[in-house]
């Protein structure tokens, strides 16, 4: 059943089938030869690779690790019984032991402060991959002992990606759905993820049929148009949450919609200008926050005053 899920399918498995940048690349191929790598944080984006990366270098350097998705067990108990009785042996083999901590950034602060004293305690016995969708959600106390590394795949990597999967599922592409392809995955980057599966999702009966207009870019000019129609805050509100679905509740994907449609528009430059600086601040923002959607409805409520 999984196969017939591009994601899965086509989830990379070893470092010559990733899509890394050539330095990052580079680096972890060298440590692979030495056989250990130093305790590394990985951020990036959802789907950007993070998670994959982790699981080929454990498998590459053969070393026995546990798995932990860090946004489930996210409490203190889960350092104490997971990952110190993981850490505080040596392995059989006397090789590395490696603890894939995914998605850390939602650990409490209680179990973020536990894993750091884990971290310096067993640094003797076992290493620590970190995987993190936001930086700032992480202590300075695990940063600080951790090489930090920001995953973000080569644009033509992704293009490349893409263009492999489809030749190999045989899917016929017209000339028009090309352009609307490369527009898809300009939408989505660096969500590689999303984009594979978006191109499984418009491939039907063996043809890609991407349509004129995204539902990721649909969406933002209904937001655009209730702006410029001042409606009130309120009222907008209400239609973005009640409309997650129409853009996968990514928060991001909407600004960065926004900006998009902003730029099209046939308004005074100076509003144009202060509107697109206005999304750019919150699409950096989105980055910082712990609410994406109050980020959004504060841009949103920004755009109203611009634009009106």
């Amino acid at each position: 059943m999984l196969n017939d899920i591009w994601v899965e399918k086509f989830r990379p498995g070893t470092m010559d089938e990733i899509v890394l940048d050539s330095a990052t690349l580079e680096y972890f191929r060298e440590k692979i030869k030495d056989g250990k790598i130093p305790h590394v944080l990985f951020v990036s984006a959802p789907g950007s690779g993070k998670t994959s990366l982790a699981k080929i270098l454990v498998k590459e350097l053969g070393c026995s690790y546990r798995y932990i998705n860090a946004s489930d067990e996210r409490g203190i108990d889960t350092i104490r019984e997971k990952v110190i009785g993981f850490a505080q042996t040596k392995s059989f083999d006397g090789g590395i032991k490696i603890i894939i901590l995914d998605e850390m950034d939602g650990l409490t602060p209680d179990a973020q402060r536990a894993l750091r004293n884990t971290m310096e305690e067993f640094s003797e016995n076992a290493g620590f991959i970190l995987t993190a969708n936001y930086k700032n959600r992480i202590i300075e106390a695990i940063r600080s002992r951790a090489q930090i590394f920001e995953i973000v795949p080569p644009f033509d990597g992704c293009v490349k990606r893409v263009v492999e999967i489809i030749k190999t599922e045989g899917i016929k592409v017209s000339t028009e759905q090309k352009e609307r392809l490369m527009s898809l995955i300009k939408l989505m980057y660096p969500d590689l993820r999303s984009i594979i599966k978006c191109v499984q999702q418009y491939t039907i009966n063996g043809s890609l049929k991407i349509p004129e207009k995204l539902s990721q870019v649909v969406f933002p000019s209904k937001v655009y148009n209730l702006i410029s129609e001042n409606k009130s805050a309120n009222e907008i509100r209400k239609y973005v949450i009640e409309n997650e679905l129409e853009f996968n509740s990514d928060y991001l994907l909407l600004l960065k919609g926004l900006f998009e449609h902003i730029f099209d528009q046939d308004i005074p430059e100076d509003k144009k200008r202060n509107s697109m600086l206005t999304v750019g601040r919150y699409m950096e923002s989105h980055q910082q926050v712990m609410d994406f959607e109050i980020n959004a409805f504060c841009c949103i409520i920004q755009l109203l005053q611009i634009i009106n």
